[in-house]
This record gives structure tokens, C-alpha cells and sequence, in this order.
């Protein structure tokens, strides 16, 4: 019976954490699409890995990002410090991207050729 309980609230977390970070989707035409992901720390540099792993995912032949934002209705966040204590850093980054036959950039663990 333990492990019934233990196995139910371990599956009930997954499903409440995997909800957290999920990236939503808006399809636009074929080749055009809106990517959202909710945050809750101070904007930086409106980069993303998992935008940037769904954008490969629906272009698997390339794409180049038409526009990045980041949206909220309050004043954002300005320090990690303001965020650790519960001042409403969250905001939504949006990339708008469009799919294009280009070739991948080699991968280099020194940065750019």
C-alpha cells in the first residue's frame, strides 16, 4: 500500500512539474509559428534552449527567428535577489519564428568558428 501512495504522488509531481515548463505553440501558416515560454526571473538576453529546441523540432531543416520579446503586465523583475523573494518576476518570452532550409552550425565546444 506504501508504495502505491509513493508511486501515485511520484507521478502526480512529474505531471504538476512537466506542466511548468511547457512551451506552447501557435502555428501561423506552414512555415511560420509563435513560441511561447513562461519565466520567473529577470529577463536577460531573451535566449532560450528549450524555445530553441522546439523551434528544431518544428523546423527539423532550419529556421531563423523573426522576433523576440518578452511580455508581462507589471514592471519586470530587475534582480535575481527581487525574484528570491517573491516579487512577481514572471513574464512570458515569445520567439516568432519562420522555417527556412538552412544548414545546422557545426557544433564546437569553443564557440563560433
Amino acid at each position: 500500500m506504501i508504495l502505491k501512495n509513493l508511486a501515485f504522488i511520484l507521478v502526480a509531481m512529474t505531471v504538476l512539474l512537466s506542466g511548468c515548463s511547457q512551451i506552447q505553440t501557435k502555428k501561423i501558416d506552414d512555415t511560420h509559428f509563435i513560441l511561447t515560454h513562461p519565466y520567473n526571473e529577470p529577463p536577460r538576453d531573451l535566449m532560450s534552449s528549450a524555445l530553441a529546441s522546439k523551434a528544431s523540432e518544428l523546423c527539423p531543416s532550419g529556421y531563423d527567428v523573426l522576433s523576440k520579446n518578452a511580455a508581462k503586465k507589471a514592471e519586470f523583475g530587475y534582480s535575481d535577489d527581487q525574484c528570491a523573494a517573491y516579487k512577481h518576476c514572471d513574464y512570458v518570452l515569445e520567439w516568432r519564428i519562420s522555417c527556412v532550409d538552412k544548414p545546422k552550425d557545426d557544433f564546437s565546444i569553443f564557440g563560433k568558428h
